[in-house]
C-alpha cells in the first residue's frame, strides 16, 4: 500500500515516518502522560492528510474486514431467506442453550430494538422459541428450535468457506495470534 510521506503532506518528517507532535509543556503535559492511551501503539494523533485511517486504524480495518466477509456471505444467506443479523443470532444461540435478549444483543452486537424485531421474525419462522428461563423463571429465554439448529448446521460450512477465504494467507500461528489479540481488545473495550 502506498503511504503518504510526512514531507509530501507539507509536514517535516518525524521519527519512524510519523507526524509526531511534541507534547505541550505545563499542566496539560502531566494529564496527557497519565492518559489511559499513553504507550498504546498509534496513540499519537496522525495528520488528517496521511493514509493512517485507511491503512492502519484498527476500527476501520475491522469494519472493512467484517463488511467484506458479510458481502460474500450474504448471497448464501439470501438463498435461505436469512440476513447477516439473523445469522449472528443463530450463531450466538448455537453456543448457548438459552440466552436473554440482553446477552444476545451483546454477543451479536445488535441493538435491542432491532434484535427484538429479529427475534419476533425468527419465532414466527419457527427458528427460535421464547420460554421461561431455566436459570431464573422471572426472565424469558430465547432458544433455537430444531429447525433453527438445522438451519445453522446447514449454513455453517458456507460460513466456514468464507472465513477460510479471508484467512487463507495467515499461518495457523498467525490466525491464533490474531484471534487472541482481538479477544484482548474486545475485553479491554467491554471493561473500559
Amino acid at each position: 500500500m502506498a503511504k503518504t510521506s510526512a514531507a509530501s503532506a507539507g509536514k517535516p518528517a518525524a521519527k519512524n515516518g510519523k507526524n509526531a507532535k511534541p507534547a505541550k509543556a505545563g499542566k496539560n503535559a502531566k494529564a496527557a502522560s497519565s492518559d489511559a492511551t499513553a504507550g498504546v501503539p498509534g496513540s499519537q494523533p496522525h495528520d488528517a492528510n496521511d493514509r493512517y485511517f485507511v491503512e492502519q486504524f484498527i476500527p476501520y480495518l475491522l469494519n472493512q474486514t467484517a463488511t467484506l466477509f458479510n458481502q460474500k456471505f450474504k448471497r448464501d444467506l439470501k438463498a435461505r431467506d436469512m440476513s447477516v443479523l439473523q445469522w449472528r443470532v443463530l450463531a450466538v444461540l448455537k453456543g448457548a442453550p438459552e440466552a436473554s435478549l440482553t446477552v444476545i444483543s451483546q454477543e451479536a452486537a445488535i441493538d435491542q430494538p432491532t434484535l427484538s424485531r429479529l427475534v419476533d421474525q425468527m419465532v414466527e419462522r419457527q427458528l427460535l422459541k421464547r420460554s421461561q428461563s431455566t436459570a431464573d423463571a422471572r426472565f424469558l429465554a430465547i432458544t433455537l428450535t430444531a429447525q433453527g439448529e438445522q438451519l445453522f448446521d446447514d449454513m455453517w460450512p458456507l460460513a466456514w468457506k468464507h472465513y477460510q477465504r479471508g484467512m487463507h494467507e495467515l499461518s495457523e500461528d498467525e490466525a491464533t495470534t490474531l484471534v487472541g489479540l482481538l479477544q484482548k481488545v474486545l475485553s479491554s473495550l467491554r471493561t473500559f
